[in-house]
């Protein structure tokens, strides 16, 4: 693989009769400047100014002129570098300029081009040297814009020039564009020597920025696998970061992997977290975040518990904006619901024996229940109106409350009012035909939806703050 050499330039990638800019003695200064200038000041003899003399007097200059630094990493790699890139400052509309190197690095690449017959591109940076997000936004379009032409090459990254703002920001950029096998970092000691430098630090910042936005979003799994561990293959032996460890606490609340979330918290989880943080504890013991002022009437802890994390769940789902997951989570909820309290007040059991409990609640429904429509003899499955009419025979003031609250917005087969799309109808059309529920769909189909939640939370007791808002703010204090 070819390799392309990528390197910013400062005052000390050239000679001239064998010093480097700074070391010029007053003399030599002057002799310069009184050819560039009649004012009486060779101090003033700026670095821009120099190598733009350099420049314009090229043939009577260049048997001065050398390269510096940059030719200790050239020679031994020579047979690889298909091309420079020169990263050069021209500080456009700024008070302070004499330091650029634009000047400097149309001489380098007249010295490369002539000494190892390779191609040197010269890109200019036109912002201030030491803005670190304008440097990496000039860079990134750059970098990028290489990457087009070589998407096959190597990078080699000469740290030898430039502003300490000019190197970090290019480092962190390579960094976020390319794979850690694609570039390698080189810096030239006073000596000569090259001594290679892994950036594992620019990476770690980078992978920790990226983490931070995924867990933000709650994407566990994501940022799992972004720290390079795997939420389904983390066991008692691999003991990742503590961050990791709490991603994947997160990734099993949020895809309910109920059983396999009590038993990473108590067994893989590092014990001086959950010991400080009590609410984990509570977690693992699936011990509800509810509490509802009136009785729910469900006592089932396991149901209890379920209930109030499909409701954190459309709480999280809203909150992002991920209506259709929004809609979905809070159809488990009032589904949950219904056959948690069908279960335990009216002795059906939905929850543990679904099949055998159902035919018979269909079968004794009309001759027990008041409410129920002869309509329902011919469904196949029950249906979420079928348990809602059931669940009406609940007397109990949450049940009917919450009965109140959803009842209107469940089609049952009756002609659709105006716009409204019922959430039952969503569920299906996101369930079975794929349908994206969207932010406009929401303002005008099922306006009704955001009230309904907040109705819903107040009911059951859903603390205010998202439970996964604070998992996400604890990950992100252990990073």
């Amino acid at each position: 693989m070819d390799k392309i050499l990528i390197s910013n330039i400062g005052n000390r990638n050239i000679t001239y009769k064998g010093k480097v800019f700074p070391e010029l003695a007053t003399e030599e200064r002057k002799i310069i400047f009184d050819r560039i200038t009649d004012k009486e000041n060779p101090g003033a003899l700026s670095f821009r100014d120099f190598t733009r003399f350099l420049l314009d007097n090229w043939d009577a200059e260049k048997e001065y002129v050398k390269i510096n630094i940059l030719g200790d990493l050239m020679k031994p790699m020579r047979s690889e570098i298909r091309e420079v890139v020169l990263f050069v400052t021209n500080s456009v509309g700024q008070e302070k300029n004499d330091q650029d190197t634009l000047f400097e690095g149309e001489v380098l690449k007249r010295l490369i081009e002539y000494e190892y017959r390779i191609p040197v591109q010269v890109q200019q940076l036109q912002c201030k040297v030491t803005d670190n997000n304008k440097l990496l936004e000039r860079y990134k379009w750059k970098i990028k814009n290489l990457l087009r032409s070589r998407s096959e090459s190597r990078f080699v990254v000469c740290d030898a020039g430039g502003t300490a703002q000019q190197k970090s920001s290019l480092k962190i950029i390579l960094e976020f564009l390319l794979k850690e096998d694609r570039y390698e970092v080189y810096y030239v000691n006073p000596n000569g020597e090259i001594e290679q430098t892994p950036p594992v630090e620019y990476r770690k910042i980078i992978i920790d920025e990226q983490c931070r936005s995924l867990v933000e979003a709650s994407e566990y799994d994501a940022a799992i696998n972004l720290k390079g561990f795997h939420p389904h293959r983390i066991n008692t032996w691999e003991k990742p970061p503590v961050d990791v460890q709490l991603m994947t606490v997160g990734f099993y609340r949020k895809n309910r992997y109920w059983e396999g979330l009590s038993h990473y918290i108590q067994d893989n989880l590092q014990k001086s977290i959950v010991k400080n943080t009590p609410w984990l504890a509570l977690l693992a013991q699936q011990h509800s975040i509810l509490a509802p002022e009136e009785e729910l009437g469900i006592q089932a802890p396991d149901q209890i518990f379920r209930v109030g994390e499909d409701l954190a769940l459309t709480r999280l789902y809203f909150n992002l904006s991920d209506y259709s997951s929004a809609i979905l989570s809070f159809s488990i909820f009032y589904e949950r619901y219904l056959t948690a309290i069908i279960s335990e007040v009216l002795k059906y059991d939905l929850v543990r024996e679904y099949q055998t409990e159902s035919a018979r609640l269909k079968a004794e429904a009309k001759g027990l229940f008041a409410n129920i429509s002869e309509k329902y003899k011919d469904e196949i499955y029950i249906s979420v109106p079928f348990l809602i009419d059931i669940a009406r025979n609940v007397d109990l003031k949450s049940n009917q409350m919450l009965l109140d609250l959803i009842d209107p917005y469940i089609s049952r087969g009756r002609k659709v009012s105006g716009n409204t799309l019922h959430i039952n109808t969503a569920r299906n059309s996101i369930a079975h035909e794929g349908k994206l529920i969207g932010e406009t769909r929401i303002k005008t189909k099922m306006n009704y939806f955001p009230t309904l939640l907040e109705n819903t939370y107040r009911l059951f007791g859903l603390p205010d703050q998202c439970p996964y808002g604070v998992l996400n703010n604890l990950i992100m204090d252990n990073q």
